[in-house]
C-alpha cells in the first residue's frame, strides 16, 4: 500500500505539472504565494517586513480552507503536491500548515454551537486559544 501511495502522489504531481503550464501556472503561483501577490512595499520596508503580512495571510488562508473542509489533513495533502510542482514555495507552506492546524479549532467551534451548551462553547474557546497562542 505504501508503494501505491507513493506512485499515486508521483502521478498527481506529474499531472499537476503537465496541466499547470503557461499563464495558468503564473496566476496560481501568484495566488498561493502571498509574498509575490503583495506590493513591493511590504518586502522593502523594514517595519512591514517585520510584521510579515504574507505569512499571516497564509495562516488565515489555511485556517479558512480547513474550516470549510473540516480536515487539516485534506488541506495539507492538497497543498503538498503544489510544493512539489513548484507552485507554492516551501517556506510559504509552513504558514498554511499552521493555519490548517488552527482551522481544526473552527470545527470544534461549529460543534460547540450545534450542541448549544455553555460548557461546550467554553471548552471550544479554550481549544482555540490554546492552539492560537502555542502555535503562532
Amino acid at each position: 500500500s505504501l508503494l501505491i501511495m507513493i506512485l499515486s502522489l508521483a502521478l498527481i504531481v506529474k499531472t499537476l505539472i503537465f496541466i499547470m503550464r503557461g499563464p495558468a501556472r503564473k496566476y496560481l503561483r501568484k495566488s498561493l504565494n502571498f509574498d509575490e501577490l503583495l506590493p513591493e512595499k511590504f518586502s522593502s520596508s523594514p517595519r512591514l517586513k517585520a510584521v510579515n503580512a504574507p505569512g499571516w495571510l497564509s495562516i488565515l488562508a489555511g485556517f479558512i480552507i480547513t474550516t470549510l473542509v473540516q480536515s487539516s489533513s485534506i488541506t495539507t495533502s492538497v497543498l503538498t503536491p503544489f510544493v512539489a510542482a513548484d507552485l507554492l514555495k516551501l517556506e510559504n507552506m509552513f504558514p498554511y500548515t499552521l493555519g490548517a492546524n488552527l482551522g481544526t479549532t473552527g470545527t470544534t467551534l461549529i460543534a460547540a454551537f450545534t450542541v448549544k451548551r455553555a460548557l461546550a462553547l467554553q471548552i471550544a474557546l479554550v481549544h482555540v486559544l490554546f492552539n492560537f497562542f502555542l502555535e503562532s
